[in-house]
């Protein structure tokens, strides 16, 4: 069967910008509405239910992109429609207000052509196979939140859980992906989980540092009995006290894993 030519409407009153996320989301296969303003939504906004997917600036001539957003969680139609902020603000406390209003991801400007189709892909819930791109790595998505985290001058933490022998076994395969997914619906759309090649579980998780560390895990052990393993050795790595760079962050993680499991050793 066919996909549906997914539909999106992209708020954002320069015509440059808006003209290069309508030429690299075409490319891909998304139809593409544009507005130059956020009052044309609300005024007429019957016209945007069939639409999938809302990319919206935060800086807007009239009312602003954020004012926007919270109005918009007040519609019965368009609450249930996923939202990406586009901004070129590098404040944090501005995106976690608009992550609190209601949107499930953002995107910095400047961007990559990349960064724009992993965040539409994910926010629809789309495989990337499905665009006939090839599926991110560690390393790409690292990389892509590095970059917007160095832009917007924030922290992002490597989380690795290293899972003891009888937990990654062949065996275990479908309790391993269940967990994968348990995660994943836990924690913010903004993170990520991975099952690495070594069957261990990595999470990348944008504006967090050292300190939120503690609450993700706190969280995850609360719904996922499998995480209270004493056996599990658990590090992190954050850009940029740990380093500026992928490898800097993996390495980082791999050191710290290494240690933990010769400390762990009996005398």
């Amino acid at each position: 069967m066919t996909r549906r030519m997914q539909k999106i409407l992209v708020i954002e009153d320069s015509n440059i910008i808006r003209m290069e996320v309508k030429l690299i989301l075409e490319k891909h296969g998304f139809t593409v509405l544009e507005l130059n303003n956020a009052e044309d939504l609300l005024k007429h906004i019957w016209r945007y239910y069939d639409v999938d997917l809302l990319i919206l600036d935060i800086t807007l001539p009239g009312m602003d992109g954020l004012t926007a957003l919270q109005q918009l969680q007040h519609d019965q139609h368009f609450a249930y429609i996923p939202v990406i902020i586009l901004t070129g603000l590098s404040d944090r406390d501005t995106v976690r207000r608009a992550i609190a209003a209601g949107a499930v991801n953002y995107i910095k400007k400047p961007f990559a052509r990349e960064e724009l189709l992993e965040r539409v892909q994910h926010a629809l819930g789309i495989s990337p196979l499905e665009q006939n791109q090839p599926p991110l790595a560690i390393e790409d998505v690292v990389r892509l939140e590095i970059n917007r985290a160095r832009r917007a001058k924030t922290k992002i933490t490597l989380l690795g859980l290293y899972l003891p022998p009888k937990l990654r076994s062949i065996d275990n395969s479908p309790q391993l992906f269940a967990a994968k997914d348990t995660i994943k619906s836990l924690i913010r759309e903004i993170d990520s989980v991975f099952l690495t090649e070594q069957r261990n579980l990595l999470l990348i998780l944008p504006f967090t540092g050292v300190e939120g560390i503690t609450v993700v895990l706190d969280k995850l052990k609360s719904q996922l009995p499998m995480l209270k393993d004493e056996g599990i050795l658990t590090v992190s790595a954050t850009y940029p006290d740990d380093g500026e760079t992928v490898h800097d962050l993996l390495n980082v993680l791999e050191k710290k894993r290494s240690s933990a499991s010769n400390t762990s050793l009996p005398d």
